[in-house]
């Protein structure tokens, strides 16, 4: 199968793009800053050049657009042109995928397309993004909805990868014997990014529904994620200091699930666990 991944050396794109490989699939990726062997330099801020970018491949059979501006904090700063990346961008590499014969597109959504306010939301309910990011990604969502059904949308909840800095600057503090401080009136519902690559890779195969979701099978606060990477790491429990979202002028996420769709070979897993692989996989790297 020819696959063509935006975003391929971002934290699931460079990692779906080495599975597929292993597959044996023919895989291209694009990027705007790394190049390589199967990898098209593409800048999602110049759509005027996207079609003339993308025309050397002549055929594709699946597209997943994993590129995008995912930062609530750049997004909210820079509305215009980081809509420009998640919104217009996105329905022209689409379209481009679609004139050269593609019959699957899947679009990497996110759960900030909800409020946060009840857990395990289904698919089905009415969005209601509070932020920038969940707007772009909510709009996009319909516009690319409107291509046919060649598309299908896929929220994570929150991707955790070998790349996350937040992870990467706890296990490094604590390490050193440094405290941290978590959030306890915040939540995360985790997914690895293994997880989500199994996900993508099944609905390239043709399962799911048009709109799909998948997180983690229960919530933690970013406290209890602290607390279990120490305990992961063998550091002090202690060195993880509580702290409310409030307190530093950020805003409280009372719920972050989904209710997954079922897929009858992955199953969601919990969020320590998810966690603890992660974790597991940034201290043996």
């Amino acid at each position: 199968m020819r696959i063509l991944v935006t975003g391929a050396t971002g934290q699931i794109g460079s990692t779906l793009v080495s599975s597929l490989k292993k597959n044996g699939d023919d895989v291209f990726g694009t990027s705007k800053s790394s190049f390589g062997a199967n990898i098209i330099e593409l800048n999602l801020a110049n759509i005027s050049l996207i079609k003339k970018q993308l025309s050397q491949l002549k055929t594709l059979d699946s597209l997943v657009l994993c590129a995008g501006v995912t930062s609530i904090k750049d997004c909210q700063l820079d509305p215009i042109n980081s809509r420009v990346v998640n919104v217009d961008a996105q329905v022209e590499v689409a379209m481009a995928a679609l004139e050269m014969g593609c019959t699957r597109i899947v679009f990497v959504s996110t759960d900030k397309i909800f409020d946060g306010n009840k857990s395990f939301i289904r698919s089905d309910t009415i969005a209601n993004p509070t932020t920038e990011y969940g707007k772009q990604k909510l709009h996009a969502e319909i516009e690319l909805s409107k291509l046919g059904a060649a598309v299908q949308i896929i929220r994570f909840t929150k991707v955790l990868s070998e790349q996350n800095q937040l992870l990467v600057d706890w296990i490094s503090q604590l390490q050193r014997g440094e405290a941290i401080t978590a959030f306890v009136d915040s939540v995360i519902s985790p997914v690895s990014v293994d997880s989500a690559v199994e996900v993508i890779s099944a609905l390239i195969a043709g399962s799911g529904n048009a709109i799909n979701q998948f997180s983690a099978s229960d919530e933690i606060s970013f406290y209890e994620m602290g607390c279990a990477l120490a305990e992961i790491i063998e550091s002090p429990v202690s060195n993880v200091l509580q702290r409310k979202a409030s307190d530093v002028g950020e805003t409280a996420i009372a719920h972050s699930s989904l209710e997954s769709t079922l897929f009858s070979s992955i199953k969601p897993m919990s969020s320590l666990h998810a966690v603890r692989q992660i974790v597991e996989k940034i201290i043996s790297s």
